[in-house]
């Protein structure tokens, strides 16, 4: 068998467990499965936390994003994400940097 193939073969399996938790303040999610852990009202202690499971489709990401690129290219979908959001996630990366490096809490706009 062709390393390529193999990758490409490995690369398509399903994970069965995650590897990254992004918490927030109102849930979190877990990747690359993306359970959706949350609280049915205020968040407690004493509370039982929900998990919501969400369909993923199987193909692989950087296919679908490809396609998708294509379907903006044409006109016929708009981008998920936007200019505008690009520059958020830029403004807080630079923070991120910033901040690490004097040691402050950087606002963003």
């Amino acid at each position: 068998m062709e390393l390529g193939s193999y990758i490409e073969r490995r690369s398509s399996v399903p994970f069965d467990a995650d590897a990254y938790f992004l918490g927030g303040t109102k849930s979190s999610l877990s990747l690359p499965r993306l359970h959706q852990f949350s609280y049915d009202g205020d968040a407690s202690w004493h509370k039982p936390l929900a998990m919501a499971i969400k369909l993923v489709d199987p193909q692989l990401p950087h296919k679908m994003q490809l396609k998708h690129f294509v379907q903006v290219i044409e006109g016929n979908e708009s981008p998920i994400v936007t200019p505008a959001d690009n520059v958020k996630t830029l403004e807080t990366v630079m923070a991120i940097k910033e901040a690490t490096k004097t040691r402050n809490l950087i606002k963003l706009s």
